[in-house]
């Protein structure tokens, strides 16, 4: 269904449909000096953008920020067999202990 609302279509961000708000696990993720000044809480969670990413292990790479809300993840840890699940409790983890 489509939107008149610019917030709803995710072409402006407002509380609630930023990244950072909607999924905290990939805010955490969102790669700390590769996408200039954007933050994760400056960017909805839909956004047709590529940003750079950094896992819990480390691996950096480009995604759309939709793919990523839809549940994409990082290839190199999909080969390695370390789940979804494992990365996201990693990175919820390493947020609280860590305090970011």
């Amino acid at each position: 269904r489509r939107s008149g609302c610019p917030y709803c279509a995710n072409q402006k961000v407002g509380y609630g449909n930023d990244l950072a708000t909607r999924h905290p696990e990939l805010a955490a993720q969102w790669h700390p000096t590769r996408n200039n000044d954007l933050t994760p809480d400056q960017i909805p969670y839909g956004a047709r953008r590529n940003v750079w990413w950094r896992c819990a292990s480390g691996h950096e790479w480009r995604a759309m920020v939709f793919k990523r809300s839809a549940g994409s993840s990082c290839d190199q840890c999909k080969l390695t067999g370390v789940s979804e699940v494992e990365l996201r409790a990693f990175a919820e983890l390493s947020r609280v202990l860590v305090g970011h």
